[in-house]
């Protein structure tokens, strides 16, 4: 099991399979080859933001602690592991009293650069999105960043949600 702890900020929004097919060759250009993976995400419901993700890398569970919501900072809690723990990794998350959640299972573009990360999803629970996010390590540090994803994402011709939009 590995462990990475981490303030991630991001910006999120829709995004068209047609404007995506516009933009894929400049993120390509810029940020490298966009790697093609199915994701299956479960968000587990109760008081905390818990989230059980399944691609081709393995196991990550996550857990997320809003920091900013003006811009999407979140602090987060990452273990991974290895598909063959799947079940131990079912029954730990049962334990702790998560029992129902909601499946999204997607096919998912990535890329990243970096502290940066580029991610397109399609058929996901809330429809096709992009998100780009920047891992930080201080608070002091959440502004800048996120400036510099906006730049990212007017460069690309990407929209971000306001949060009345993405709630």
């Amino acid at each position: 099991m590995e462990q990475n702890k981490f303030i991630e900020c991001e910006v999120r929004g829709c995004i068209t399979h047609s404007d995506f097919i516009d933009i894929k060759s400049s993120i390509e250009n810029d940020w490298g080859k966009l790697e093609e993976t199915p994701e299956l995400v479960i968000f587990f419901k109760g008081g905390h933001d818990l989230r059980l993700k399944t691609n081709k890398d393995g196991i990550t569970l996550v857990h997320k602690k809003t920091l900013d919501r003006k811009n999407g900072a979140r602090k987060e809690i990452e273990l991974k592991f290895k598909l063959e723990e799947i079940s131990s990794v079912i029954e730990f998350i049962a334990r702790l009293g998560f029992k129902k959640g909601l499946f999204s299972y997607c096919k998912r573009y990535e890329v990243n650069m970096g502290d940066y990360s580029l991610a397109i999803k399609f058929n996901t629970k809330i429809g096709d999105i992009f998100e780009i996010d920047k891992k930080v390590d201080d608070k002091k540090n959440i502004k800048k960043a996120y400036k510099e994803l906006l730049n990212f994402s007017k460069k690309y011709g990407l929209n971000e949600w306001n949060k009345e939009t993405y709630e």
